[in-house]
């Protein structure tokens, strides 16, 4: 009786696991899954951080990601302001500023992808007429320290109101100047500056005019982005209209 229960025992586990074996066997296995690409770019537009001073121009770069690389893709750029000077067409145009002052937007729109795909990006820089020099006051170089500081006070409070301005000195001689006599005046005027006022010494340049009588000093205001100021000409003398001579009777 035990040898026969064995007997079935083992026939029922070997028909089990037979079935399970073949239950295996059945079942399909399902394919790898495939990432889904999506027939559609992704775009940007890189820009410079601006601002930017006109006239100066500016590039507009697109970068393309993804969709399908197959395509004949066909760009069409467009600006809000200024004018489009090169690279129409393609990934990077550049943009003339003349006499634009305000935001210049620069839009793409991409055709050649899939119906479904509207594809277009856009960027944007601020744009601003340029700064010029200001010449905030003058004065004698005769004069004493004290007249000297308190010409110097105005530009020193301009360059604390704007902290990425400089000043500039600019001298005129006169034909009596004698060699080295106007250094201590600059000297005094760049001492009294960065000590008294807190100038920062890379804040405050040094120029020379041309000769003028009487000598004097001017003090000019420079905001950022503005180039440096130009000395001023004074325009030469009239020559004298010679006299006809008289006739005599």
């Amino acid at each position: 009786m035990k040898k026969t229960a064995a007997i079935f025992v083992a026939a029922a586990l070997f028909v089990a696991v037979f079935a399970i074996a073949a239950l295996s066997q059945a079942v399909p296995v399902p394919p790898p899954s495939v990432p889904t690409v999506s027939p559609c770019p992704t775009v940007t537009i890189a820009a410079p951080p601006g601002p930017v001073f006109a006239p100066q121009a500016i590039s507009f770069t697109l970068t393309i990601a993804g969709g399908d690389p197959n395509v004949q893709k066909f760009l069409t750029w467009s600006v809000s302001g200024g004018s489009i000077f090169g690279g129409q067409g393609t990934t990077t145009i550049r943009v003339d500023t003349t006499d634009v002052d305000g935001p210049v937007t620069a839009t793409v729109l991409i055709t050649g992808y899939p119906a479904e795909c509207y594809v277009s990006a856009n960027g944007t820089v601020e744009v601003k007429t340029r700064p010029v020099p200001r010449k905030v006051d003058e004065y004698a170089e005769a004069k004493k320290a004290e007249d000297e500081e308190a010409h110097l006070d105005s530009a020193s409070g301009e360059l604390q109101n704007e902290p990425e301005s400089k000043t500039y000195l600019i001298v005129y001689r006169s034909a009596k100047t004698k060699p080295g006599a106007i250094e201590p005046v600059l000297q005094r005027a760049l001492t009294y500056l960065t000590t008294k006022r807190g100038i920062a010494t890379d804040r405050i340049e040094r120029m020379y005019g041309e000769r003028r009588d009487p000598p004097a000093v001017e003090i000019w205001f420079v905001p950022p982005g503005a180039g440096q100021p130009k000395p001023t000409v004074t325009p030469p003398a009239p020559k004298p209209t010679p006299t006809p001579p008289t006739k005599k009777p």
